[in-house]
């Protein structure tokens, strides 16, 4: 069941987006908890990701310019899609699930 769970998980995400992620230096940014150098559309999400994870809650100002600019479906579908990710970081942790072969681990 491990493996499995470790294949469906690497599965959703692509690897040509993992590589563009890599290119643009977001990985930094995850790991330092930052937003420095990354283009202003990502920065904005990263923001309104670190937020939510952090305080449960994102600021009105964020939350208004994301609606602007995803609209009100895709405001939703990206809360829902970091939600998503952080349940499936849970039970990873829980179920102390190890990184794949060769799978780059990002450290706090």
């Amino acid at each position: 069941m491990t493996a499995t769970a470790r294949l469906t998980i690497a599965d959703t995400i692509p690897k040509s987006f993992l590589a563009a992620v890599k290119a643009r230096g977001e990985q930094a940014a995850i790991r330092e908890k930052h937003t420095r150098g990354l283009p202003p559309n990502d920065a904005q999400i990263v923001d309104f990701t670190h937020q939510l994870l952090r305080k449960h809650r994102a600021d009105e100002q964020t939350v208004k310019a994301l609606r602007r600019r995803f609209g009100d479906d895709g405001f939703i579908q990206l809360t829902g899609a970091i939600g998503y990710y952080s349940m499936l970081a849970m039970t990873v942790n829980a179920c102390e699930l190890e990184a794949a072969a060769g799978a780059e681990v990002l450290t706090p």
